[in-house]
């Protein structure tokens, strides 16, 4: 099985080194795969994997990946907005919004990130 995780740009900038997301950098990483719409991305994936063919048994990316990655994109902003994800049940818990920091806190070489919250367990 071969898996992708998929991001946009601003959760690549937003989220750099925190994996799995790569620190940015001028130079794509050889694993990446980019586009800069979800036409070109799958056509890079698509090219990509037909690179790789002999090593992964001639795995291709279905013929319908793009149309459900658009729908997908769709259903996710649109459970982002509202605050709770219907499909997996993301914000419905007090533990999705407090592990969850926006905006996100770039990573540092040393010392604590400013925006760091404290959480206090009670037993």
């Amino acid at each position: 099985m071969l898996v992708f995780l998929i991001y946009d740009r601003r959760t690549a900038q937003l989220w750099q080194g925190f994996p799995p997301y790569p620190p940015q950098s001028d130079t794509l990483l050889s694993y990446i795969i980019s586009g800069q719409s979800l036409d070109e991305l799958t056509q890079a994936l698509s090219q990509r994997l037909g690179k790789l063919s002999e090593k992964i048994a001639g795995f291709s990316i279905a013929s319908e990946f793009l149309a459900d990655l658009k729908k997908t994109i769709v259903s996710f902003n649109e459970f982002a907005e509202k605050g709770k994800d219907e499909e997996f049940s993301r914000g419905e818990f007090n533990y999705d919004r407090e592990w969850t920091t926006f905006p996100p806190t770039a990573p540092v070489r040393s010392g604590r990130p400013k925006t760091v919250k404290t959480i206090r367990c009670i037993r």
